[in-house]
Protein backbone atom coordinates (compact mmCIF):
# COMPACT_ATOMS: atom_id res chain seq x y z
CA UNK A 1 0.00 0.00 0.00
CA UNK A 2 1.32 3.40 -0.62
CA UNK A 3 1.86 6.13 1.73
CA UNK A 4 -1.02 8.60 1.93
CA UNK A 5 -0.48 11.96 0.68
CA UNK A 6 -0.76 15.00 2.40
CA UNK A 7 -4.50 15.63 1.29
CA UNK A 8 -5.01 11.95 2.33
CA UNK A 9 -3.41 13.29 5.65
CA UNK A 10 -5.76 16.28 5.76
CA UNK A 11 -8.86 13.92 5.16
CA UNK A 12 -8.09 11.81 7.89
CA UNK A 13 -7.75 14.53 10.42
CA UNK A 14 -10.79 16.66 9.37
CA UNK A 15 -12.65 13.71 10.00
CA UNK A 16 -11.14 12.72 13.12
CA UNK A 17 -10.94 15.83 14.51
CA UNK A 18 -15.05 15.91 13.67
CA UNK A 19 -16.14 13.11 15.97
CA UNK A 20 -14.43 15.27 18.89
CA UNK A 21 -16.78 18.19 18.27
CA UNK A 22 -20.30 18.10 18.02
CA UNK A 23 -23.01 19.16 15.62
CA UNK A 24 -20.02 18.84 12.79
CA UNK A 25 -21.86 18.25 9.35
CA UNK A 26 -20.61 18.27 5.79
CA UNK A 27 -20.21 21.58 5.55
CA UNK A 28 -18.04 22.41 8.48
CA UNK A 29 -15.66 19.22 7.27
CA UNK A 30 -15.67 20.47 3.72
CA UNK A 31 -15.14 24.28 4.58
CA UNK A 32 -11.83 22.66 7.12
CA UNK A 33 -10.80 20.81 4.39
CA UNK A 34 -10.56 23.52 1.80
CA UNK A 35 -8.86 25.70 3.85
CA UNK A 36 -6.14 23.31 5.22
CA UNK A 37 -5.66 21.94 1.68
CA UNK A 38 -5.51 25.74 -0.17
CA UNK A 39 -2.92 26.92 2.51
CA UNK A 40 -0.27 24.38 1.41
CA UNK A 41 -1.46 25.23 -2.65
CA UNK A 42 -3.54 22.45 -3.13
CA UNK A 43 -6.05 22.81 -5.20
CA UNK A 44 -9.31 22.37 -3.31
CA UNK A 45 -12.54 23.12 -4.85
CA UNK A 46 -15.91 23.39 -2.46
CA UNK A 47 -18.80 22.27 -3.74
CA UNK A 48 -22.32 22.21 -2.26
CA UNK A 49 -25.46 20.53 -4.04
CA UNK A 50 -29.21 19.97 -3.29
CA UNK A 51 -31.52 16.89 -3.83
CA UNK A 52 -34.85 16.12 -3.22
CA UNK A 53 -36.27 12.89 -1.86
CA UNK A 54 -38.75 11.02 -3.16
CA UNK A 55 -41.36 12.56 -0.39
CA UNK A 56 -40.32 16.18 -1.61
CA UNK A 57 -38.11 16.84 1.17
CA UNK A 58 -35.09 19.17 0.00
CA UNK A 59 -31.64 18.28 1.61
CA UNK A 60 -28.33 19.67 1.33
CA UNK A 61 -24.50 18.23 1.05
CA UNK A 62 -20.87 20.17 0.49
CA UNK A 63 -18.33 18.69 -0.19
CA UNK A 64 -14.61 19.22 -1.49
CA UNK A 65 -12.63 18.17 -5.00
CA UNK A 66 -9.34 18.05 -5.26
CA UNK A 67 -7.21 16.78 -7.99
CA UNK A 68 -10.11 15.35 -10.16
CA UNK A 69 -11.77 13.48 -6.87
CA UNK A 70 -13.98 13.69 -4.48
CA UNK A 71 -11.65 14.11 -1.19
CA UNK A 72 -14.26 14.53 1.85
CA UNK A 73 -18.17 14.60 1.82
CA UNK A 74 -18.65 11.68 -1.04
CA UNK A 75 -21.54 9.69 -0.76
CA UNK A 76 -23.09 7.04 -2.66
CA UNK A 77 -25.33 9.11 -4.51
CA UNK A 78 -23.05 12.20 -5.69
CA UNK A 79 -24.75 12.63 -9.37
CA UNK A 80 -28.36 12.77 -7.51
CA UNK A 81 -27.09 16.11 -6.39
CA UNK A 82 -27.96 19.22 -8.39
CA UNK A 83 -24.83 21.59 -7.97
CA UNK A 84 -25.10 25.61 -6.58
CA UNK A 85 -22.81 27.22 -9.22
CA UNK A 86 -19.81 29.36 -6.31
CA UNK A 87 -18.21 31.09 -8.70
CA UNK A 88 -20.02 34.06 -8.14
CA UNK A 89 -19.33 33.64 -4.30
CA UNK A 90 -16.08 32.53 -4.36
CA UNK A 91 -13.47 34.42 -1.78
CA UNK A 92 -10.87 36.63 -3.57
CA UNK A 93 -8.12 34.62 -2.94
CA UNK A 94 -5.69 37.15 -2.90
CA UNK A 95 -7.09 39.16 0.14
CA UNK A 96 -7.89 35.82 1.76
CA UNK A 97 -6.63 35.54 5.46
CA UNK A 98 -6.80 32.28 7.82
CA UNK A 99 -7.01 31.03 11.32
CA UNK A 100 -4.16 28.44 10.63
CA UNK A 101 -0.67 29.79 9.56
Amino acid sequence: MSEPTYVDRVVWAVRVASRYVRGVRCLAQALATQVLLEQRGYPADLRIGFTRSKYGQMSAHAWVESGGRVVIGGTGNMAGYIRVPLQAIERDKKSQWYLFS
